[in-house]
């Protein structure tokens, strides 16, 4: 059975204005847009129970509400003023806190999520709503927050572009919910060897050599960020606290500002398996005679990773958006530090992630560096825990003897060499064949490459079809190969320029050649998000 939502929100949050009879009212456009978010995703997608008689009852309370919180699995809570101030409202929270009361308060807590459709005061709301920021569906004018409510829907239709990407993301966050849910449900009722499964969307901890800093649940050091990225690192507290990690440091707490900064961050770096940092242009505070916050807990990281390193248990990932608004670097650029609308317009800045990282500290070996959206960082994060989770620990740092071979003709070096940096950039070895010398030379490296490697990767651009389907067909046999073991995986990508045949290989890629295909011909160099897949299927020590 698939994971209900239960849609709790207010009458008047879904009428229409009379002028507009055309229009939708926000909570039938809200759980429209979140089916259409779930069926991009794949199956399993969650239910969206709604009350659909609410408007004709107005406000009378029916037993059929007590029936659709009995079965659902998350309460999605349309905060606004009229929430607040419905008393039937306040009782769906109620009989859906007692049906999970059982599981425990941060338990509880998990299971529900708020879709802010306007401002609620954090101190007003019910205690079960106050622990998240939740998504918004409005923001206030100015660069401090404190000019006019913009409201991203308003009279029947969306007004704003920020409510799609409010709604990926709630999806998104809602979706992955629910697919925990899922599996422990399906653990709960078909049990495998062994003691019964709990059913609460907790994720399964890796074996441990060490404590966690809470209990059993796996230690993630979040950065603290400069004050340029507080709105990203929220809604990261919010994604780990619903999927039962531990996060140190505390996010309510801050750290010393004084020569104790160092000690403090070493210890919340103890126990965590990987640490995350989030980079805008900020620097944050400088505790007494130590370096801004954000380059010193990198430093720190860096640290655990160079004396740790051996013990093949710890990385970091980092987060620097490509394209970035920074208002501070509006006004040096304006020379004025007041209120004025010249001071206070932003400036849109276009920026390569590892160039980025650099500029706050060093780059490492197994450092994982992302930019593109906070929905797909989210999205990555959650796999690549997911991933660790099951191999029992952190990133490994690369050894000699595990790499991937990227093979390539002489006219594809150029984009053989990016794609290496790309995989370098997720903290994956890899190595390119030699291409000058004698015959026979070349192929002798060739194929110590092949029976050497952990994985291969061939780069098509520029090479003809026939050498693809040549190369492929080389990797149908890896005894043959004079391979100890199988390939990892057996990859292809397709670079530029695009072609017809390209296509027809993406699609129907040789059986039992070619593992996986990643499709880049439309791309002058292959982007680093677009490897994940390979990233994701390389065995732990190649990571």
């Amino acid at each position: 059975m698939s994971v209900q939502i239960f849609l709790s929100y207010a009458r008047k949050d879904e009428l229409v204005p009379p002028d507009m009879p055309a229009g939708k009212g926000f909570v039938t456009c809200l759980r429209e847009q979140l089916l259409f978010e779930f069926s991009q995703r794949g199956a399993p997608e969650p239910v969206i129970w709604r009350d659909k008689h609410r408007i004709e009852r107005g406000d009378q309370f029916d037993p059929i509400l007590k029936d659709g919180i009995e079965s659902s699995d998350i309460l999605l809570v349309v905060l606004s003023p009229n929430w607040m101030s419905r008393p039937w409202c306040k009782q769906e929270l109620d009989l859906f806190k007692e049906r999970w009361r059982h599981e425990g308060e941060m338990r509880l807590k998990q299971r529900i999520v708020v879709a802010c459709k306007s401002n609620v005061d954090r101190d007003r709301r019910p205690s079960l709503l106050q622990g998240q920021d939740g998504y918004d569906f409005f923001a206030f004018e100015g660069p401090d927050g404190s000019g006019q409510q913009v409201d991203f829907f308003a009279r029947g239709k969306i007004r704003d572009d920020r409510y799609y990407q409010t709604i990926e993301e709630l999806g998104s966050f809602l979706y992955r919910c629910a697919q925990r849910l899922q599996s422990a449900n399906e653990r709960e009722h078909n049990p495998v060897d062994g003691p019964e499964v709990d059913p609460a969307p907790k994720r399964t901890a890796p074996k441990r050599t060490r404590p966690t800093a809470s209990g059993d649940a796996r230690s993630i050091y979040l950065a603290k960020p400069a004050s340029d990225m507080r709105e990203a690192y929220s809604r990261l507290v919010e994604e780990f606290s619903h999927s039962g990690y531990a996060i140190v440091p505390d996010p309510g707490s801050d750290i010393p500002n004084d020569t104790s900064a160092s000690e403090f961050i070493d210890n919340a770096l103890a126990d965590a398996d990987v640490s995350i940092h989030l980079l805008g242009e900020g620097q944050g505070y400088s505790p007494e005679n130590g370096e801004p916050i954000v380059k010193l807990q990198l430093a720190r990281a860096g640290k655990k990773l160079t004396t740790e390193g051996s013990r093949l248990s710890f990385g970091r990932i980092i987060w620097a958006p490509e394209t970035f608004e920074d208002d501070a670097e509006a006004r040096r650029a304006n020379g004025k530090s007041g209120d004025g609308p010249s001071a206070q317009a932003p400036v849109t800045k276009s920026r390569l992630p590892h160039e980025v990282l650099v500029r706050f500290g060093k780059f490492q070996p197994t450092d994982k560096v992302l930019g593109g959206t906070l929905s797909k960082f989210v999205d990555f994060l959650e796999e690549h825990l997911r991933q660790s989770n099951l191999q029992g620990g952190g990133d490994a740092q690369p050894t000699g003897d595990d790499w991937v071979y990227v093979y390539h003709v002489s006219a594809d070096t150029e984009y053989a060499c990016d794609l290496m940096e790309a995989l370098k950039q997720r903290g994956v070895a890899a190595n390119l064949p030699a291409l000058e010398g004698e015959p026979a030379d070349l192929m002798r490296i060739h194929l110590q490459r092949l029976s050497e490697c952990s994985a291969v990767v061939l780069c098509w651009a520029q090479a003809t079809e026939a050498w693809a389907h040549a190369r492929a067909h080389e990797l149908k046999d890896w005894k043959k190969l004079g391979r100890q073991k199988k390939f990892a995986y057996r990859g292809l990508v397709t670079g530029p320029p695009p072609g017809v045949r390209k296509n027809v290989f993406v699609r129907y890629p040789p059986a039992n050649e070619i593992d996986v295909v990643l499709n880049l011909s439309e791309d002058r160099r292959p982007l680093i998000e677009a490897i994940d897949k390979f990233v994701q299927l390389a065995p732990p020590h190649v990571q």
